[in-house]
């Protein structure tokens, strides 16, 4: 049970890095007027172009990432909570450490 919760959690969060990356990598966004939905904001279509906004972004999904790995940890049963809340803490921490890599790396 612990390992399964485990290997969701590297899952979850290995997929938010992915997607920064991935994210991070696209030369254009979407044209607003072919895209966008009734609704969503203009700043959701708008590339971060400064590595500063990347790393903003990506600490925002990094921080999105562990809530909800925290959701999943309290979902437990209580005898594994504890390991499971470690863990999504490590994994956090390492999705902020690969962020600030990043931005480190697009400041040269």
């Amino acid at each position: 049970m612990q390992q399964t919760i485990r290997y969701f959690l590297r899952t979850m969060i290995g997929a938010a890095v992915y997607a920064l990356a991935m994210h991070a990598s696209w030369a254009q966004s979407p044209a607003p007027g072919n895209s966008m939905q009734a609704g969503d904001p203009a700043r959701w279509y708008q590339e971060d172009m400064t590595p500063r906004a990347r790393l903003q972004t990506s600490t925002k999904e990094a921080g999105a990432a562990y809530r909800e790995a925290q959701k999943e940890c309290r979902a437990t049963g209580r005898a594994s909570r504890a390991a499971c809340m470690k863990d999504a803490r490590a994994m956090y921490e390492q999705a902020l450490a690969e962020a600030r890599q990043q931005a480190r790396e697009s400041r040269r």
